[in-house]
């Protein structure tokens, strides 16, 4: 079973993406703080197949998380999502695999991850 990671510092968002993608057959679980994430990571060595994670967020962007994830689970697949636009080249330095501008509906992620999973565009 695929782990998927959910970052978003809003709570209720992050916790109904979860809910949703654990109903699709995923194995997700959320975090509010991307530190937190990073440090279970780093620390506790948790491993993931996908993260998803929101931009802006306080003490830590999504862009600068996907950054520093990726030096920990090299083939980690990524999803950026934002309610502002992101520069794309800055996406490619970081290596993220798609981004998206808010909103995005359940339905679309839990197509999105396993065919992202699978190595289709």
């Amino acid at each position: 079973m695929s782990k998927v990671l959910i970052v978003d510092d809003e709570k209720a968002v992050a916790e109904v993406i979860c809910k949703f993608l654990q109903r699709a057959g995923l194995d997700a679980s959320c975090f509010n703080y991307p530190r937190e994430v990073l440090m279970l990571i780093t620390e506790q060595k948790l491993q993931a197949d996908v993260l998803l994670t929101d931009n802006d967020m306080p003490g830590m962007k999504g862009i600068e998380l996907i950054q520093k994830v990726k030096e920990y689970i090299p083939g980690v697949k990524t999803i950026l999502i934002s309610g502002y636009p992101v520069d794309p080249e800055k996406l490619r330095s970081v290596g993220c695999d798609r981004f998206f501008l808010k909103p995005v509906g359940v339905f679309f992620l839990a197509e999105l991850i396993p065919a992202l999973l699978a190595g289709e565009k």
